[in-house]
């Protein structure tokens, strides 16, 4: 079931910090839109030339995200690139993608333990080096998630930061923020 922040953030154009972030992130990466909804994000990025996936938990946003990706891939790449998924079990291989964008995803968690189900397996996906652009619409995550609440949740799960979390108005109130996948075997 969608909401009207759900519909809203739908329609609005993509992050400009995101758009800016990935200008300088090699276009051969491969780059998963976790919980793409319509496509603000995934079209734009495919069409800098990404290796673009999506996926969205709603039949519905997976149909509009496949019908706007098909204009840029054609319908039979779009159909195989975008896909059903719940953020807490997405069928991706171990280690697959170097980005993952986390726009308005996270902050549907129903509670903490889905919130870490979520994060673990985004972790799960991200190649070791791999990085998470997050942005959580603060209307959805409430006032009890502070920019060293955020961090401390992406700390347990093993993700460390790399851009401080940060309030922006993109369509909406968001707190932004940038992780990596790292581990005692990281290359700097």
């Amino acid at each position: 079931m969608s909401t009207t922040s759900d519909a809203s953030a739908a329609q609005a154009p993509p992050s400009e910090h995101l758009l800016r972030t990935m200008a300088a992130v090699p276009v051969q990466s491969r780059v998963l839109d976790l919980g793409c909804a319509t496509g603000r994000h995934t079209v734009p990025l495919a069409q800098l030339g990404f290796d673009l996936w999506a996926c969205d938990e709603t039949d519905e946003a997976v149909v509009a995200a496949r019908i706007r990706l098909a204009a840029v891939l054609g319908e039979d790449e779009a159909a195989r690139r975008v896909t059903p998924a719940r953020a807490a079990a997405l069928g991706y291989p171990d280690d697959h993608f170097d980005w993952v964008i986390a726009h308005g995803v996270y902050d549907r968690a129903a509670s903490a333990a889905e919130m870490k189900e979520m994060l673990a397996e985004t972790r799960r996906v991200i190649k070791n080096g791999g990085w998470i652009i997050v942005g959580f619409r603060r209307a959805l995550a409430g006032s009890d998630l502070t920019p060293e609440t955020l961090t401390k949740l992406f700390a347990e799960a093993g993700l460390a930061l790399a851009e401080e979390p940060v309030e922006e108005i993109d369509s909406e109130p968001v707190l932004r923020a940038i992780f990596r996948k790292v581990d005692a075997t990281t290359p700097l």
